[in-house]
């Protein structure tokens, strides 16, 4: 029988304990265990289906020990994750990054560059690419004619992390699903800053691409409630997703069906398949390094 990939987390937080969860909830991949210093120095109470999982205080100590592993998901500040996804490429293990992956295009792109020199998968967790909504608006794309415009809305009132702006913490998403649509660079981009200030605040990002597609973008963490909304209209309809409560897509206004699993099971799934693939299909490290690149450049024209 062959063995199971085995998936270390480096982190501890409420997100990397969702990790955790989807790892073991998941049949074709076993925990292996937590990189997390925290941990190791106090024990803590984790969410009650991860249990009590083996914890090393270090990336190092990990690659010390022996364990099998297959791949490490990375869920930490991203700070952190330059360093320790060089030395898991170069240790020959994949890698699961969180977004975004890095603060600065040219380390995204140095990240990027040894994960392709050594042939290792690398994926982003761009969340919203893998969700079961997002899957059937793309592949409908086609069906409403030529694509002639794109509107993503995507926030909440926070989080507010110490680390982190609301549009590095959401631009992301909203970024990586437009490019992935759209299928090219935009030609221009304007960013207005609608309220807030250093780390908390709503942004709206425009862009016009060569092909004649324009976008309108509209995220951050000073919302009123929580959205995740995405538009395409093109020259013979629309096609509307609403991720939030429910997903629910529409295709001119008639609601279509949506099947598939959760959106963190399903990056965990490629993820594992691309052990032996070597593929991601949604191919969200070039995205996030080109994402990066726009959200740098919004970054400067904000100040």
């Amino acid at each position: 029988m062959a063995r199971v990939p085995s998936i270390a987390v480096v982190g501890s937080g409420s997100w990397a304990q969702r990790h955790m969860a989807t790892i073991l909830a998941e049949e074709g991949m076993t925990f292996a265990g937590i990189v997390s210093r925290s941990l190791s120095e106090e024990p803590r109470t984790l969410l009650a289906d991860i249990g009590s999982p083996k914890v090393w205080p270090n990336l190092d100590a990990l690659l010390e020990s022996g364990a099998e592993l297959d791949g490490v998901a990375l869920v930490v500040e991203p700070e952190r994750i330059a360093d320790l996804s060089y030395r898991c490429i170069d240790a020959g293990l994949p890698v699961l990054a969180e977004k975004p992956l890095s603060f600065n295009s040219r380390e995204a792109n140095s990240i990027r560059q040894r994960a392709v020199s050594r042939n290792c998968p690398f994926f982003v967790n761009l969340i919203h690419l893998y969700s079961a909504g997002y899957g059937e608006l793309s592949r409908r794309i086609d069906e409403i004619g030529p694509l002639e415009h794109i509107e993503s809305i995507g926030g909440n009132d926070g989080p507010f992390r110490r680390y982190m702006s609301g549009m590095w913490d959401y631009g992301p998403h909203d970024l990586s699903m437009v490019l992935d649509i759209a299928g090219e660079a935009p030609e221009s981009i304007e960013a207005t800053r609608l309220n807030g200030g250093g780390v908390v605040h709503t942004i709206r990002v425009e862009m016009s691409f060569g092909s004649g597609i324009s976008a309108k973008l509209t995220f951050g963490n000073l919302m009123t409630v929580k959205q995740r909304r995405f538009r395409c209209v093109g020259s013979g309809g629309t096609l509307e997703l609403d991720d939030h409560p429910t997903p629910k897509l529409l295709k001119n206004n008639t609601e279509i069906a949506i099947e598939g699993i959760r959106p963190l099971a399903s990056v965990y799934r490629a993820f594992v398949k691309s052990f032996d693939t070597k593929k991601d299909p949604a191919n969200s490290l070039e995205l996030a390094c080109r994402v990066n690149a726009i959200l740098e450049r919004v970054g400067r024209d904000l100040k």
